[in-house]
């Protein structure tokens, strides 16, 4: 028998929905349909939504399992009222029309899970019981119930597989691992909304398979054309909607590279340049040239020939400058001195 539940006017202009909406990284209506699958399942339950199958409504929505985590997670997240709390939706029996039986069903409700969970324990335990019996070694329980949880996410609890957490995008606390969405916010020209913008920039790599290193090259070398061409401050996109729009792969942002370059002998100054210049352009210009970084400056990089000095000064000051400030000096070293003298001397 179908029941029916309060679903309240105004709904999809609730401030709370685009709130969520921006935590999650996902579309309001997809936020406003996984709320509707949520009040359905706690109509059936009395508010309570622990047997929500995010599986399920992927599939009933056409919608990936993690979007549907993601926006269950960030109701739950959300402050300073959140939206489940305990697994139950927030302020159901104050904004439901409750039964007058309603607490006696409740408590069914919970004895029927609870007998499902001793069920299940009996039977693990019965099954564990006849392989010693059989075997006859007794079976070790090492593990805790938090260290079996650990190692097995998805260990069934009350009969029911707990869906996986959204993998997030390292924010640098692991030392061998890049902090990619720190990198892109330090160099994209508009840095408003953070929050959107890291779950944007989450999504934008376990949804659509962008590479983060090419989000942040595309953030750069947009924040140059910006600074080229005197770009406006409220013309330029925020930065959750430059990455929803996917703008990292217009083809004026695209950083050029040829073909592998072996970096294995740059050196840390030569590593920071080709993060915006590409690793051909330092092989091809760089590798030879030795740059002075004693002291606090004016530093000085000296190219092995006056020519590259020339196409040097020409065509990569201002990436220099940027990295190693506005007094670069960029000279030839005494070996490159010693070389064009002789080339003049042949020539003359």
């Amino acid at each position: 028998m179908s029941r029916w539940f309060k679903f309240h006017q105004g709904t999809h202009s609730d401030q709370k929905f685009r709130a969520v909406a921006r935590k999650s990284g996902q579309p309001i209506p997809v936020v406003l349909a996984i709320w509707v699958a949520l009040l359905e399942e706690a109509s059936a339950n009395e508010g309570d939504v622990s047997g929500f199958d995010h599986e399920t409504v992927s599939v009933a929505f056409d919608l990936e399992t993690l979007q549907v985590v993601s926006v269950t997670d960030a109701m739950k997240q959300k402050q300073p009222d959140p939206m489940i709390i305990d697994d139950r939706i927030a302020n159901w029996e104050k904004r439901q029309y409750i039964g007058d039986h309603s607490t006696e069903r409740v408590r069914k409700h919970r004895e029927k899970k609870a007998q499902k969970s001793a069920a299940s324990f009996d039977e693990t335990l019965n099954e564990t019981f006849q392989k010693q019996i059989e075997t006859g070694v007794t079976v070790p329980d090492t593990d805790s119930d938090t260290e079996t949880e650990r190692k097995n996410p998805l260990t069934p609890k009350g009969g029911r597989v707990i869906a996986p957490t959204v993998p997030k995008v390292s924010r640098g606390t692991n030392p061998d691992e890049p902090d990619w969405f720190k990198q892109f916010w330090d160099v994209y020209p508009r840095r408003v909304g953070v929050g959107g913008a890291r779950s944007q920039f989450t999504n934008e790599i376990m949804f659509k398979g962008a590479k983060p290193e090419q989000m942040v090259a595309a953030a750069r070398a947009y924040a140059r054309l910006v600074d080229d061409e005197k770009i406006a401050s409220r013309f330029i996109p925020m930065p959750q909607k430059w990455l929803s729009d996917q703008r990292y792969l217009d083809p004026e942002l695209q950083v050029a590279t040829a073909k592998p370059i072996d970096t294995t002998k740059f050196q840390r100054w030569h590593e920071s340049l080709a993060m915006i210049i590409g690793d051909a352009a330092v092989a091809a210009w760089f590798a030879d040239a030795e740059m002075d970084l004693s002291g606090e400056g004016p530093h000085e990089l000296q190219a092995s020939t006056r020519f590259k000095a020339t196409h040097i000064s020409n065509n990569f000051s201002r990436p220099l400058k940027e990295l190693f400030g506005k007094d670069l000096k960029i000279t030839v070293n005494e070996t490159g001195k010693h070389h064009d003298q002789a080339q003049e001397k042949a020539a003359g």
